[in-house]
């Protein structure tokens, strides 16, 4: 695969491998340290020296190679503009947040194409990154997922994964003003409000102060009872009112001739 040439300032960008970020340029050197130490030891036999010898000119050469160039000043000033035009156009084509999340119909196969039509273009990016903040050892700082969009282009009605919708109110002062008129919460609501727990205060601290007046119903047995609850419980308990009404009464005989 052929590579990004920038005529201008003469900066070749790599689009079919990738430099080492800073991370991986530490642990390499890390491992050059190790290996120059037990070379150098007294201890160290010929054999492991010999073989020694030949991992470190393999580190080093790939060190070398996959190493981000050093740039002069014009060349950063042309790669960042070129950063900025290049990332540009892969966040528009990414699919966003919200569908990679919800897999809605469709982020699948969008998904598929971007990373198929912008392979070469990411790999870019990130080389032009690792670039211009070489020596930056942020791990996160050729990662293009710090600039996915947000926004959904896809229907989330059929979702694999369909989460909530949320309204958020705009901070706007038209909003903050037309507030209380909206939610019915003004300065009259309020005054309302307050009577009424003024009130509902009155009424439980007087409570067993108000008599309960119950109507007094007689049982067929006889026996008062206030209301028609307390009259229907006693009749399924009493006895005597079961029998009477089980017994027809004189005026029911009279009226039956």
């Amino acid at each position: 695969m052929s590579e990004a040439t920038n005529e201008s300032t003469k900066v070749e960008v790599p689009t079919n491998r990738l430099y080492l970020a800073d991370r991986q340029v530490r642990e390499i050197k890390d491992e050059i340290d190790t290996i120059e130490r037990s070379v150098s030891s007294p201890n160290a036999k010929l054999q492991d020296k010999h073989s020694a010898h030949k991992q470190l000119r393999a580190l080093r050469a790939d060190m070398e190679k996959q190493m981000a160039p050093e740039t002069t000043p014009e060349q950063r000033d042309q790669l960042a503009k070129d950063e900025r035009e290049l990332r540009q156009k892969i966040v528009e084509a990414m699919p966003s947040q919200e569908e990679m999340r919800k897999c809605p119909p469709g982020a699948i196969g969008k998904e598929v194409r971007f990373q198929k039509t912008f392979k070469t273009k990411i790999i870019q990016w990130k080389n032009t990154i690792r670039m211009l903040e070489a020596g930056n050892d942020d791990p996160d700082v050729s990662n293009l997922e710090k600039f996915r969009p947000k926004a959904s282009t896809l229907n989330m009605d059929n979702a694999i994964i369909q989460g909530k919708q949320y309204f958020i109110p705009p901070d706007t002062e038209q909003y903050k003003a037309n507030y209380d008129r909206t939610f019915n919460v003004g300065t009259e609501t309020e005054k309302r409000i307050e009577e009424l727990e003024k009130h509902l205060e009155y009424l439980l601290a007087n409570a067993e102060a108000t008599p309960v007046v119950h109507d007094i119903l007689s049982a067929k047995c006889g026996k008062e009872c206030k209301g028609g609850f307390g009259l229907r419980a006693h009749e399924r308990q009493c006895k005597k009112c079961k029998e009477l009404v089980a017994s027809p009464s004189v005026e029911d005989v009279v009226e039956g001739n």
